[in-house]
This record gives C-alpha cells, sequence and structure tokens, in this order.
C-alpha cells in the first residue's frame, strides 16, 4: 500500500499504526493549505523573518537560505517550521501581494488568460483575480479593460447589425465590432466619438477606409512607406504627399511591370542617382530608352534610344550654350544594309540646298556662307582662283549635308543641288548665268554674264548656276550647278 495519495501526496494511515491522530493530522493540515490554494508572494528568495502559522509561499528561481534549491515548490510554515510541497500541473494559486492568478503549465508558474462569453448567465469569472476588479457583466453586457498578454474571446450569434465596444478610452478612442444582417464584419476605430476608419468585410471584399480628412499610412519599423491622402485617389511610396496618382520617392527610385507566360520580359523604370529616368530591360541590365533633364549646355545627350547591341538613337539639348555633338538628332547605322533611316514618304526640312563637307586646302582662310569658293586639285576647299580647277558655292541653310566623318579637320559644307544665297560683284539679273571670276589680290569673285557675253567651253568650268530671283543690291538666289 502507498504511503500517501497520488495527487496532493497527502500522507496515509499504515495497519495497526499508532499514533494516527499525527499521520492525520498532517494530511489535514496539507489538505488545509492545497484546498483553495493562496500564497503571500511568488517573489521572496528569502524565507520571512516572522511567517504566520499557515502562511503559504511559492519560491522563485534563486532562492536562498532555508529555500535554497526549492525552486517552484510552496514552502508552508507550520508547526514552527517550513514544509515544501512539490506542485503538479494544473494547479492553480492566488498570489495575493499581486492580486492575480498564476497556474502551474510544463512545470512552471504562468499567469492565467480570461475566456469570456455574453451567453453567460451569471457574473463574469476567470482565473485572473485581478480581472475581478476590472470586467464586470450587467445583464448581456460584458465591460472591462485587459492587459497587454491577455486574451478576451467574444461571441454572440445574436448581435446582428449592432456594434460590440472591444477597447474604449474615457476621453479618447475606442475599437468596436460590428456584425451586419448580411453577416459583413467590421472592426472600427473612433477617436473621441467620431468614426476614423474601419475594417469591413463588404461586398465579397475586404475593405479598408477612413470617413474623416486623414490620411490611410502604413509603416514598418517606424517608418511610413505608404501613404492614401484622404482627399484624392493616390498612393505615395516612400512620401507623405503624392504629387501624382503614383508617386515614389527615396534614394533607389524604380518600377518594375513583369509579365507572366511565354516570352514576357521584365522592365524597369528607374531613375538614376544622377537624375535620369532609364527604362531598363531587367532580364539584360541594359538601358533601353534614358531621359536626361537638360537646362542649359547645349549638345549634352538628352533621349538616347537603344538595344541589347548598342544606341540606335540620340538626341541633343539644342536650348542652351555649350559644346558637344552639333546636332539635334544622331542615329546609328544598322550593321547588315548600313542604313540609318528609311522614310515612307516625304522628308520636309528647312533648309534649301543639299551640300557635302569639303575639307579646306591648307592655306585657306576661313570662308562665309553665301560666297564664292575654288576646289583645287586636290579635291579642297581654296580661296585662291589660279589654284581652282573648278568653283562652288558655300551654302548657307542646307537641308541635306553629306561627307561627315566626325573628325576635326577644317571643312566648309559646299552646296551640290538646290537653291543657295549668293553675293556678286556688279548687277543681279535674274535669268543671268552666274560664273566665277579672278578678283583683286588673287581672291574669287562671283559675277552675271553680260547681255553680250556667250557660254563658251572656256568658261564652262567657271559657271556656279542661274539666278532665280534677286535678294538684295548685290545677292541673289541662285540655282546651283558644280561643273563636271
Amino acid at each position: 500500500m502507498a504511503d500517501a495519495t497520488p495527487r496532493l501526496g497527502l500522507p496515509l494511515l499504515a495497519a495497526a499504526q499508532a499514533q494516527k491522530h499525527v499521520t492525520h493530522n498532517e494530511a489535514l493540515t496539507v489538505l488545509d493549505v492545497l484546498a483553495q490554494i493562496a500564497v503571500k508572494s511568488r517573489s521572496l528568495t528569502l524565507p520571512p523573518a516572522s511567517p504566520a502559522e499557515g502562511d503559504a509561499y511559492l519560491i522563485p528561481f534563486g532562492a536562498s537560505g532555508a529555500w535554497a534549491w526549492r525552486d517552484g515548490q510552496l514552502a508552508l510554515w507550520t508547526a514552527g517550521g517550513w514544509r515544501f510541497i512539490t506542485a503538479r500541473d494544473g494547479w492553480v494559486v492566488l498570489v495575493e501581494a499581486e492580486q492575480a492568478f498564476v497556474v502551474r503549465r510544463a512545470g512552471a508558474w504562468t499567469a492565467t488568460t480570461m475566456l469570456a462569453h455574453s451567453h453567460a448567465t451569471t457574473e463574469v469569472t476567470g482565473l485572473d483575480a485581478v480581472l475581478a476588479t476590472r470586467v464586470s457583466k450587467v445583464g448581456d453586457v460584458i465591460t472591462g479593460r485587459l492587459d497587454v498578454g491577455q486574451k478576451l474571446v467574444v461571441g454572440d450569434s445574436s448581435a446582428v447589425d449592432a456594434e460590440g465596444l472591444v477597447v474604449r478610452h474615457p476621453t479618447a478612442a475606442t475599437v468596436s465590432a460590428h456584425v451586419n444582417a448580411g453577416g459583413e464584419a467590421a472592426l472600427a476605430l473612433r477617436e473621441a466619438g467620431s468614426r476614423k476608419g474601419a475594417l469591413a468585410w463588404q461586398g465579397g471584399n475586404m475593405r479598408l477606409r477612413t470617413d474623416i480628412a486623414a490620411p490611410l499610412v502604413l509603416a514598418t519599423q517606424g517608418v511610413d512607406r505608404l501613404t492614401v491622402p484622404a482627399d484624392r485617389a493616390a498612393l505615395g511610396i516612400g512620401t507623405a504627399a503624392p504629387a501624382q496618382g503614383l508617386h515614389l520617392a527615396g534614394s533607389a527610385v524604380g518600377l518594375r511591370l513583369q509579365a507572366t507566360g511565354g516570352a514576357a520580359r521584365s522592365w524597369d523604370l528607374i531613375q538614376t542617382a544622377d537624375g535620369h529616368l532609364e527604362v531598363m530591360d531587367a532580364g539584360v541590365g541594359t538601358a533601353m530608352i534614358r531621359l536626361r533633364s537638360v537646362t542649359a549646355a547645349e549638345g549634352a545627350e538628352a533621349v538616347m534610344i537603344g538595344g541589347h547591341a548598342g544606341v540606335s538613337a540620340r538626341f541633343y539639348n539644342v536650348a542652351g550654350s555649350g559644346g558637344g555633338p552639333a546636332c539635334a538628332l544622331a542615329l546609328g547605322v544598322n550593321g547588315t544594309t548600313g542604313r540609318s533611316l528609311n522614310a515612307a514618304g516625304t522628308i520636309n526640312a528647312a533648309g534649301a540646298d543639299f551640300a557635302e563637307y569639303v575639307p579646306l586646302a591648307p592655306d585657306c582662310r576661313a570662308v562665309t556662307p553665301g560666297t564664292v569658293v575654288g576646289i583645287d586639285q586636290d579635291g579642297r576647299v581654296t580661296d585662291r582662283f589660279e589654284a581652282a580647277i573648278a568653283f562652288a558655292v558655300v551654302s548657307t541653310a542646307p537641308a541635306l549635308v553629306g561627307g561627315d566623318t566626325g573628325g576635326d579637320e577644317p571643312a566648309a559644307r559646299i552646296a551640290f543641288a538646290g537653291r543657295v544665297p549668293l553675293r556678286l560683284t556688279g548687277p543681279v539679273v535674274p535669268g543671268r548665268v552666274v560664273v566665277a571670276a579672278a578678283a583683286l589680290a588673287g581672291g574669287i569673285l562671283a559675277r552675271c554674264l553680260g547681255p553680250d557675253e556667250r557660254l563658251s567651253d572656256a568658261c564652262d568650268p567657271h559657271i556656279l548656276g542661274r539666278i532665280w530671283r534677286r535678294l538684295g543690291a548685290d545677292t541673289a538666289e541662285i540655282a546651283v550647278r558644280v561643273g563636271a
């Protein structure tokens, strides 16, 4: 036969035992403690100096003195000494110093949680004595406050189309739950009695909405990440004041567009560290389109259109001043066909002639548009009559220019076809042929053939073209003819 009961450890009387009252009284003493257990404290690490008969304590970890190595046990002061009782899982103890219940779980004492149900017909009760002073029930209404870490479960199938108050501050905010007749639920947040917002299941959709002029903000790690302003449909990512329907702000701003299936690719729209906007093939990491904000320097790249193998076209700023490529648009060349541009229709230009870049002879001075020059035997522009084997006009505003190799060699744009302005010496007569002639000091001038002069093989190399109209006292527009 066992010496004690299996659950509470109460001593049992042995057969033919003498002094039975001693064993019986000892069992009653233990039972007096374990029935409706209440202890003075669970935080003392040293036994109290003057305990009263029947005082009990839960011994915390690290106790010393007479309580050493008794962690988690119940200490009962009886008959002038300490009696120690080993607790079992499931025991519930009231700690008087805390006015709270604790329960033995998995070999440790833990605070209790509370389960309340609105169908209860008695006062709200629980395992935590502190809650008894905070939670009350009048009829079917339960009111009260829970601390962090405590759980409240509320259920009432009859609470249809009515709000149940979950949390309320006396003067500031409330949190309430609501279920309408259609079974749609909402969690409402109020401040000072006015509705601020709600998380609702409505029409088969989860909706988060606010009813007053306050933005909706999503924050993580204490930093605002997403903002929806109160007055318009917009989304700010990294900014609290979106200026557009979608506004991204930050040190590394980008937007990815990703389709799925087939040959779909991912595209990134990013703003670079230097403020440029790039459209990038995410799979290759190559910028296909780049936009630059150019405000001053003429010739700075404004737009780049490219591909995996290189640049197809560049647009340059023409509004400012400065160096750089002397054009507004530069086109690349197809490596197979050698073509840069195919046009199915007319290409319009403001210029009136077609020209080519022709290099200047080493001793040629700078030439001026609208003047006559010679071409020497090396195919270079000369300003000396005796060195010329043919003559041409320097273009003023060409529509198309060839021969641009991009080098630094001095060159002039020579008109080869079309209409070009030209300064003449002598009378300007529309319809007359214009020829080159020797000027004083060996230079070159342009003049009209006189009414008595006839075209001949001798003057053929000197012919520049025919005057179409008079532009001024010494200027005419001529239809260019380059001698063969």
